[in-house]
């Protein structure tokens, strides 16, 4: 989560939009997983996107999807952590 935070404070505010393609790719049970991440992991960068876009004011479009078995489950996970709703 680090390296995430610290790439996410390069991140300017002259964007006027984004699409955050929060899929759960990296989920330990998912067939395509190269990172191997727990729920509360994808949970956890899912937040740390969402929180560092709505501090400099860009609007957010949240696409989600995935391949593994928890990928359903890891998805909720991500939107209840960023209380966009």
């Amino acid at each position: 989560m680090n390296k995430l935070s610290a790439v996410l404070e390069q991140l300017s505010s002259g964007y006027k939009l984004a699409f955050v393609v929060a899929g759960t790719d990296e989920l330990a049970t998912d067939p395509l997983s190269v990172l191997a991440l727990s729920m509360a992991d994808v949970a956890q960068s899912h937040k740390l996107v969402y929180q560092r876009l709505k501090a400099l004011n860009i609007p957010t479009v949240l696409l989600c999807g995935g391949y593994g078995k928890d990928s359903a489950a890891a998805i909720v996970a991500g939107i209840t952590a960023v209380k966009c709703y």
